[in-house]
């Protein structure tokens, strides 16, 4: 696989619109096969099926909207034969604190550009925290 630009670009335009509460830019970057799946942070964020990452994302978009800031640290892509992926290192502001939170999406090249197939958000939270030992890192 090689390096994107491009794929870093769009991921960088998807964050910032996101933070917007530009749903349909969330939603016309998304892939409209059924295979689509997003995973969020949250234990209850398991959507496997595009009107539910859909209806979830326009939700949660109208409520985070002017609430919160995105700065997206360090971004990450790469693609080959039509399938790529991009991984996004994000601090995000709100209410004065700040926090840790990784975003992976893989995509597919489509007639209309890239879509994304697969998603997933994860906060940063401490080993620790998670699993209870601590554990290299």
């Amino acid at each position: 696989m090689d390096r994107s630009p491009e794929l870093e670009e769009l991921s960088r335009r998807w964050m910032e619109s996101m933070v917007d509460g530009d749903a349909a830019a969330f939603e016309g970057l998304l892939d409209t096969d059924d295979s689509v799946l997003f995973i969020g942070s949250d234990p209850q964020e398991w959507w496997d099926d595009r009107g539910k990452i859909v209806a979830a994302f326009r939700a949660q978009l109208a409520e985070m909207k002017g609430k919160i800031q995105v700065t997206p640290n360090d971004v990450v892509a790469y693609a080959e034969d039509g399938w790529g992926w991009a991984a996004l290192n994000c601090t995000f502001s709100a209410g004065g604190q700040d926090s840790s939170f990784r975003i992976s999406i893989v995509l597919k090249r489509r007639d209309d550009g890239w879509k994304m197939v697969h998603g997933h958000a994860s906060a940063g939270v401490p080993n620790e925290d998670t699993v209870g030992i601590t554990l290299t890192t």
